[in-house]
């Protein structure tokens, strides 16, 4: 169920898919980050099995709206989705583990303390020290992530995936594009602007300086207006009658 809309929407699609009590025939609820938000108060009525976070790492910062919000509906299994895991900080990395299990890591104080390797030296002494501290953080954060963390790397799953395929559609030019073409690579394009363009449609920025054709010649290509007027709805609706 895509769990989207307005607040007369979404209070529809409680009352017609989402009974009160979770069981076997309860749908699987897709929703924003906006929503979820939104609603906090109401799906925190819910005792949910499962709760899975893509973009996970938008939960770093433990301050944030969305953890708060998060935090007020029960969960009996969460997962996060993320690219990036090991964050710039111990911090950052102490949200995202602090919202995953809240009993273990509830200490942010107790948890960067595990990390702290403090000691004494002077010269390359000091510096092989460093080093060491280092290496021993690397380690305890491996050791500390692995029951936690499924990692997939690309090797591990290339060559599971299909062969990717590229499909190549050429459309045709229309006519004004092909005639904005010509202009363009005659170098002559500012000139035609100024006597074809309309003067309701002229305003500082619209003429485009020529400083780059392959650049205009690709805006050509996508859309004729992005070089010689702004969109407008009458352009978009006479647009949206051809597509139709």
């Amino acid at each position: 169920l895509i769990y989207h809309g307005d607040k007369v929407a979404r209070a529809e699609l409680r009352r017609k898919f989402m009974p009160k009590k979770v069981g076997p025939d309860f749908p699987i609820i897709i929703t924003s980050f906006e929503m979820a938000m939104f609603d906090a108060k109401l799906l925190a009525n819910y005792q949910w099995k499962y709760v899975v976070v893509d973009e996970g790492h938008r939960l770093k910062n433990t301050n944030c709206k969305l953890l708060r919000e998060l935090r007020r509906i029960p969960m009996e299994n969460k997962l996060l989705l993320t690219g990036t895991p090991l964050q710039n900080n111990l911090a950052e990395l102490w949200s995202l583990l602090n919202f995953i299990l809240p009993d273990i890591f509830s200490s942010h104080q107790e948890f960067e303390s595990w990390f702290d390797f403090s000691g004494k030296g002077d010269g390359e002494q000091q510096e092989e020290t460093d080093e060491n501290k280092r290496v021993l953080v690397v380690s305890k954060l491996h050791a500390i992530l692995r029951p936690f963390l499924l990692r997939r790397m690309k090797e591990d799953v290339e060559h599971m995936l299909p062969r990717k395929k590229e499909i190549i559609i050429y459309a045709n030019m229309t006519e004004h594009q092909k005639q904005i073409q010509n202009h363009l690579v005659e170098r002559t394009f500012d000139n035609y602007l100024h006597e074809n363009t309309d003067i309701v449609l002229r305003r500082p920025g619209i003429k485009t300086k020529l400083n780059n054709l392959l650049i205009q010649l690709r805006k050509n290509c996508g859309h004729p207006d992005l070089l010689d007027a702004a969109f407008d709805t009458s352009c978009v609706y006479h647009c949206s009658l051809n597509i139709c």
